[in-house]
């Protein structure tokens, strides 16, 4: 009979050190998903935050010097970037409340002269809009905007939006 007890005692310790085994399992997935998850939130807020900062630049033909050669990049004013040619451009109202540094953009010239429409053919100088911003996850959010500029003046057209992490070009 303690026989009995003893083995019935060794299952029952036996089956409760599994069971916190799996406990501790399944608590470690759950707490990985769910930083996963907020993660991927704080993802999507910051690309949000980027695209409403792109349109605001894209809106505004003063970014967007005609004068400025085919590869010239022009940047905020500040930006130590080497591969920034000229600075100048202005912090949209949508940067507002983010520290200096956790949002860079800058605005390249890719082609001189495009034409559009077979009849009253219109001029545009095609540039690219870039920004990136830090999510606060270790990773970057970038968002590419591309801008026909009419030559003969009028409103920047924005003609593609892409991700440079996904389409690198």
């Amino acid at each position: 009979m303690s026989r009995a007890r003893g083995t019935v005692l060794l299952l029952t310790l036996v089956f409760a050190l599994l069971l916190g085994l799996l406990s501790a399992a399944v608590a470690s997935t759950a707490g990985l998903q769910f930083r996963m998850a907020g993660n991927g939130q704080q993802r999507e807020d910051t690309l949000q935050r980027v695209d409403a900062v792109a349109a605001e630049l894209a809106a505004d033909p003063a970014n967007f010097d005609l004068a400025v050669a085919v590869g010239g990049r022009r940047c905020v004013g500040g930006d130590t970037d080497p591969a920034c040619d000229a600075h100048g451009l202005g912090a949209p109202a949508a940067t507002a409340g983010l520290a200096r540094g956790a949002l860079r953009y800058s605005v390249l010239r890719l082609a001189p002269d495009l034409v559009w429409g077979a009849r009253g053919a219109r001029y545009y100088a095609l540039f690219e809009l870039a920004v990136s911003m830090d999510s606060g996850t270790g990773r970057a959010v970038e968002v590419a905007v591309g801008v026909a500029v009419p030559e003969a003046g009028g409103a920047p057209v924005p003609v593609y939006w892409r991700d440079p992490a996904v389409d690198p070009l």
